[in-house]
Order: structure tokens, then sequence, then C-alpha cells
């Protein structure tokens, strides 16, 4: 697959000490600290301590899935691939099968689902997110990748049933 670079977009979240993490954990906030600088050497260097969990990240089999693949193991080209971006802002708590029903989802689909995540202040709180008959109705559709606005592809899920739907199925 050629894949033309004039057509990526970059869609990640910049990166802060004040940047919205999952639950508004203080632990889970960037911490950047000043290693050296003009007046202690000859360069300026910074340093950034953070859990990978955090801002715009994908999930690793090996998140939910004990010996799954870690995220080095992928197939950077299942990765960087054309991709449907889908209007979802009507949602107003979580994404079913329901709503993605008439959306023209096909195999290998990879999906960024746009929700109201976008455009309110709802990310360390009650975020939009895909619930267990989404998920399952993705990984039947048996689909490349999801993405979506929020810090997380589920919330609240005890069993974590979003997760493990579509890590069993994607890359």
């Amino acid at each position: 697959m050629k894949i033309d670079f004039s057509k990526i977009i970059d869609i990640s979240m910049p990166i802060s000490e004040s940047m919205p993490v999952y639950g508004g954990r203080p632990e889970k906030k960037p911490q950047v600290t000043i290693q050296s600088d003009f007046k202690t050497g000859h360069v300026y260097e910074s340093r950034i301590d953070m859990n990978l969990h955090t801002g715009t990240h994908m999930d690793a089999p090996l998140h939910m899935q004990p010996g799954g693949e870690t995220i080095e193991s992928l197939k950077l080209e299942n990765l960087i691939t054309p991709c449907k971006v889908l209007d979802l802002t009507f949602v107003e708590d979580k994404i079913t099968a329901a709503d993605l029903d008439n959306k023209n989802i096909n195999k290998d689909d990879f999906l960024l689902f746009k929700t109201r995540n976008s455009y309110e202040d709802i990310l360390e709180g009650a975020f939009v997110y895909l619930d267990k008959t989404a998920a399952r109705f993705l990984a039947d559709k048996k689909i490349k990748g999801v993405g979506i606005d929020a810090l997380g592809v589920e919330r609240a899920q005890p069993e974590h049933e979003t997760h493990n739907l579509l890590l069993m199925q994607v890359l």
C-alpha cells in the first residue's frame, strides 16, 4: 500500500501538565522537568514522565489480555491506513450497536468516532464511549481498528467487555 503523506491528518491530543486524564487522577498527569538549561549546561533538555494511557494512545492486546502482544510488535501498516470518520455527535452517553447499524461499516474498515467529547469539557468524567453492544457489532464486522475522541474506548465497565471484544478482533 502506498501512503499519500499529504493526506495524513494528525488528530493527536497535545501533551501538557494541564491536559485532561482518565478519571481526572493527578498521578496520571504528565510531569515535565528541566534536566539541563543554559544556566546549568550547554543545551536545553527536558524530561517527561507520564502514564502511557494518557492523551492520544493505542492499546496493545497486552493492556487487557495476559500474554497479549505489546505495542511494538504490531504491524505499522495496520496502523497507518485510510479510515472512515463517523459523526456520532448526536450520541449523549454511549455508542451502541443501534447507533452504528446504518453507518456503512465494512470488513477491514478502520473507524474514527467523532463525538461530543471533542466539543464539551467532559473528558475526565462522563465522556461518550462504546458499550459492549457496539464492540460486538464492530467485532462481528471484522473491522481493522477503531478510535474515539475520548480518554478511553470504554467507561466504568468492570469486566472491560468493550476492550476485550475489540482487542480480540483488531490488529
